[in-house]
C-alpha cells in the first residue's frame, strides 16, 4: 500500500525542484559531455514529476479524487 506522501502534487514539485537544482551548473560545465547527461538528469525527474501527478489523478488510484 502507498501512503499519501508517496506520491502527488507534493512529491512531484519537489522532483520539479531537483530537476531545476540539476540543470543550474549547467551552463558552468566545461565539458559537453558533462552538460548532456546532467540535462538527461533532470529531463528523467521531470518524467518522474509528471509520471507521479497522473498517477494521483487516475483513477485506480485509491487516493484519486472521485468524479
Amino acid at each position: 500500500m502507498t501512503d499519501n506522501n508517496s506520491i502527488g502534487p507534493a512529491k512531484a514539485e519537489r522532483y520539479r525542484e531537483i530537476a531545476s537544482s540539476v540543470r543550474a551548473p549547467i551552463p558552468s560545465m566545461q565539458y559537453s559531455e558533462v552538460r548532456d547527461e546532467l540535462g538527461v538528469l533532470a529531463l528523467e525527474y521531470e518524467k518522474l514529476a509528471r509520471w507521479l501527478e497522473a498517477l494521483a489523478e487516475s483513477p485506480r488510484h485509491p487516493q484519486a479524487p472521485g468524479p
